[in-house]
């Protein structure tokens, strides 16, 4: 056989065994075309529920993604810029939502930052304006118990029809009660109660909409938002400078809402003083033991929940592991398919499953170190806590390790929910796992040069995982449900 036939016969070969590699291959990566100076498009995007893509709003740009994966312009009223995200809730919970869906109702009210405010209808694809002139609107204010949602601007308050505002007719009976413009409306339904903020900043209550009275005035420029706690039977109004609680109390045989500033601050930050778990409906703090606590008969140190008496203590959280490392800062984390929250402590990790604080086994400081990284993953079912030592499980109330060289080199962890999957990215690839954290598939990631702070989105349509790397923006592709031709880039 001559060199020539032998180098054929090899390169044969090669092709067959590299096809055969692309065949067995789930998952690939696709760059998105990138247009001039936005290199990194998919630094700010938007998912939005109903809408077929995700959004992707660099500064003085729009974009969307097609279902062949192109990056096209995006010209529907809503999102039109980096600003209409809706806040991480982690970022803190003054921040309200720009985008907010009637729970009676299915459809997506929408305040644009700069632009006219729109709705979604369900089944709708985009977003259609209800309001002619450009202009900001306040955020939507969904009022449950009364079907409404509610929008302000300069002082006036509308509610969101169907294809116009209309005016909402409380606000005259809280006007001549002596309010002077209306900035924002919540529901406190454990209060039965509507509270109101108006442009004095001064908070407004009232049972029937009609009869209101003033309770306490806000830090000026304040903006705020509404946690509704049933147990606590009350209403605690969360701002950056201040957190209050509206309760409700009797006072000659007639019911009436009393204030108390449970917290304040000259510069921001008050709202970090508590913790709001949405998925028990409780507000938390961490308290000291002082005079003030002991007269008012609210616990000794410790995790405290607020209760319709006042702050009262959570079994195991006196544990002195359990304080949070710096008051405010500390790092409460719900996990809602879980039932359970974790609570980053000075001497380690906790659980809180809405009863009892208890230490979670080998989360001691001394073995996840100084900073751990928590990824909950409700695609597999799995949380995940990167640690000075790896990447660990938590199973029950226990962490393990992962028996998987992926566990040793991560860099972040996202969550995947249409392939049922996670990927754990390192500074070199990226590997795809299962619910039962066994590694389905490694790809490549020295061309795209990963950018750890940057991955975790979805498109929709498609099903992609979006990340971006130092080098542009890329997609990581299921072939199974998107086909192999889905790996062909259509653009650069």
């Amino acid at each position: 056989m001559t060199k020539s036939i032998l180098f054929a016969v090899a390169v044969g070969v090669w092709f067959a065994l590299a096809g055969a590699a692309l065949a067995d291959s789930q998952y690939c990566i696709v760059k998105v075309g990138d247009l001039g100076r936005n290199l990194l498009i998919g630094r700010s995007f938007h998912r939005i529920p109903g809408l077929p893509a995700i959004f992707i709003t660099p500064q003085g740009a729009r974009y969307t993604l097609s279902a062949d994966r192109r990056l096209v312009p995006y010209v529907s009223p809503y999102p039109t810029s980096y600003l209409d995200q809706n806040p991480d809730p982690r970022s803190g919970f003054a921040f309200d939502d720009h985008w907010k869906a009637e729970p009676w109702s299915g459809r997506i009210v929408a305040s644009a930052f700069s632009g006219p405010l729109s709705v979604l209808e369900p089944g709708d694809h985009s977003f259609r304006p209800i309001t002619k002139r450009e202009g900001y609107y306040s955020v939507p204010f969904i009022l449950p118990r009364a079907r409404e949602t509610i929008v302000t601007r300069n002082g006036r308050a509308w509610v969101v029809g169907k294809d116009a505002l209309e005016p909402w007719r409380p606000a005259e009976y809280l006007r001549q009660a002596g309010a002077d413009g209306i900035t924002a409306i919540y529901d406190a339904p454990s209060l039965g109660a509507i509270i109101a903020i108006d442009s004095a900043h001064r908070l407004w209550g009232s049972f029937d909409a009609v009869r209101w009275q003033e309770l306490l005035g806000l830090d000026k420029h304040a903006f705020a938002r509404v946690f509704d706690p049933p147990e606590a039977q009350a209403a605690v109004v969360v701002s950056l400078k201040s957190v209050t609680k509206i309760s409700k109390a009797m006072r000659n045989g007639t019911a009436v809402l009393v204030a108390k500033t449970m917290a304040s601050t000259t510069a921001n930050g008050a709202d970090r003083h508590f913790a709001y778990l949405p998925m028990f409906g409780e507000v938390l703090r961490y308290a000291k033991a002082s005079i003030v606590d002991m007269l008012l008969r609210e616990g000794g140190a410790g995790w405290q929940k607020l209760g319709i008496n006042g702050f009262e203590s959570i079994p195991g959280g006196s544990d002195a592991n359990a304080a949070p490392e710096k008051v405010p800062d500390w790092t409460v984390r719900p996990l809602a398919s879980r039932g359970v929250a974790l609570i980053e402590g000075r001497g380690g990790l906790f659980s809180y499953d809405g009863k009892t604080i208890a230490p979670i086994a080998r989360g001691e400081r001394t073995a996840i170190g100084k900073y751990p990284s928590i990824y909950y993953l409700p695609a597999i079912e799995q949380t995940l806590i990167k640690t000075s030592s790896g990447l660990k499980a938590l199973s029950g109330n226990t962490l393990l390790d992962i028996p998987a060289e992926y566990a040793e080199t991560s860099l972040t962890v996202s969550n995947w929910p249409e392939a049922e999957r996670a990927a754990v990215f390192s500074a070199g690839k990226v590997t795809i796992i299962d619910n039962k954290l066994m590694a389905r598939e490694t790809l490549d990631l020295v061309d795209s040069a990963f950018d750890s702070a940057i991955s975790g989105g979805t498109n929709p349509v498609t099903g992609d995982l979006i990340f971006t790397g130092k080098r542009g923006t890329y997609l990581i592709v299921d072939t199974k449900r998107n086909g192999r031709g889905a790996c062909v880039a259509h653009g650069s």
